[in-house]
């Protein structure tokens, strides 16, 4: 007697475990590991401050600034290059992506003059671009928050 009960709860667990496989199964959830991030096209022109006459051989590095507290517990804020551009010409075009900190409707653009002997030295400058937003994100991209474009003209001082 005490077999058969062995036997049969050991059926019933057995048939338990069953259904609950079958029913966890129905809802399947999706897993997504990302962060947000915004995409954002600027163009722009390059221009001396004084003369407003066209300037190349400009390094553009795009990224953003984060907030941290330091080892002393005070607050500081760095910045974090995602990206640049060469612009080989004072017009230029930067398309890219960016993670979103805080406000995706700002960006920080920090331009270098690489050939300084060509076409003059200029201070290193560091610009912060108000985009717009211009489109929404693709309904199939989860983490995208949206589409943010900006047209510039960025003034660069010469090192006297």
């Amino acid at each position: 007697m005490k077999e058969k009960l062995i036997r049969l709860f050991g059926k019933l667990l057995a048939l338990l475990g069953f259904a609950a496989v079958g029913t966890s199964c129905e809802e399947m959830v999706r897993l997504e590991y990302g962060s947000p991030y915004a995409t954002f096209e600027i163009s722009g022109k390059l221009v001396d401050k004084e003369t407003k006459e066209p300037v190349s051989g400009i390094v553009i590095v795009y990224g953003k600034e984060y907030s941290y507290i330091d080892e002393d517990g005070n607050e500081a804020r760095r910045f974090f290059g995602e990206g640049s551009h060469v612009a080989g010409y004072s017009d230029f075009w930067l398309r890219g992506r960016t993670d979103v900190p805080e406000d995706p409707a700002k960006l920080i653009l920090k331009l270098t003059d690489y050939d300084s002997k060509a076409n003059g030295h200029y201070k290193d400058t560091t610009y912060t671009i108000d985009l717009e937003r211009t489109g929404e994100p693709d309904p199939e991209e989860n983490w995208c928050v949206g589409v943010y474009g900006a047209e510039v003209t960025l003034e660069l001082e010469r090192v006297k």
